[in-house]
Order: C-alpha cells, then structure tokens, then sequence
C-alpha cells in the first residue's frame, strides 16, 4: 500500500487497511474483530500480533512502515515483517536487519520466556518492495513443526 494525503490520516488508513484485509482473511467485518496488538506481557516487546473473529479463528500479522510505504503480512502462524533501506554504497547489506527484525517480530508469546525445543522451524521470505522505496522486505513465520516419523 502506498499512501498519499494528510499526514495525520496515515495512521488510520494504515489502521483502516489492516482492519480490511484481517476482516477478509477472517471472514469476519472489520469492526467485529478484536485485535491485540498491544506489548508482550512477558516480554514488553510487539510479536505474535493477532486478530481474532467471532468465530474465534485467530489471524497473526504484522505492519510495518516507511515514508509512504506501508507492508503488511497476514498468516495463520506468528509472523514477523522488517524493512530495511538499501544503502546506495552496499547494495544487499540491508538484508540481514529486515530480516533480524522480521524475526522478532514472529516470535509466539510465551516462546520469549522458555526455551526453544525444535518444534518450530522459522520460514524466511523476501519481497519485492515498490521499486522507488529502495527498501528491503523480509517475512518470517514461525511454523509448527512436523517431526519425521521415527524410523524413518
């Protein structure tokens, strides 16, 4: 989503757009969701933001932001978005921060305060950015994982 008009608007229809694609990927009406999106109340930190119908079917996303460039992911798991400017000098440096940032952000709460045991594997994806934002997107989901069947 790219914005344009009154900067004092930009939070609402980043808020307003956000609430759309949820309502749809819920099939849910926007104003019937009930969003948290606030702190970790184990960590202080914003992860595993989720939206959650009526139904109970739970959504995960993640919203991030540059000048006019908005971004954002939706998934059934924790999942985390980070950006990152390309610098003109180092093209492809920027890379590993949006990807260190995606990462924090799919984190599921709960997992910031025990120990990871291997059940989860993280699924790192970037995506192209608008072509003049010179920006860097990377998508990180936590998945539950499948272990092999033993003897296997």
């Amino acid at each position: 989503m790219v914005l344009s008009g009154q900067e004092e608007d930009e939070p609402r229809a980043i808020r307003a757009g956000l609430l759309s694609l949820l309502g749809t990927s819920s099939a849910a009406a926007p104003g019937d969701l009930v969003v948290d999106d606030g702190p970790c109340p184990y960590c202080a930190r914003h992860h595993a933001l989720v939206a959650t119908s009526p139904t109970g079917r739970r959504t995960y996303f993640a919203v991030v932001r540059h000048t006019r460039l908005v971004v954002y992911a939706v998934s059934p798991f924790p999942v985390g978005l980070g950006l990152a400017v390309e610098d003109a000098d180092h093209p492809g440096r920027a890379r590993r921060p949006a990807r260190l940032r995606a990462q924090r952000g799919s984190v599921s709460r709960g997992r910031c305060v025990r120990p990871r045991d291997g059940r989860v594997e993280y699924l790192v994806r970037y995506v192209e950015a608008e072509p003049s934002s010179d920006c860097v997107v990377s998508v990180v989901w936590e998945v539950p994982h499948a272990p092999a069947p033993s003897g296997s």
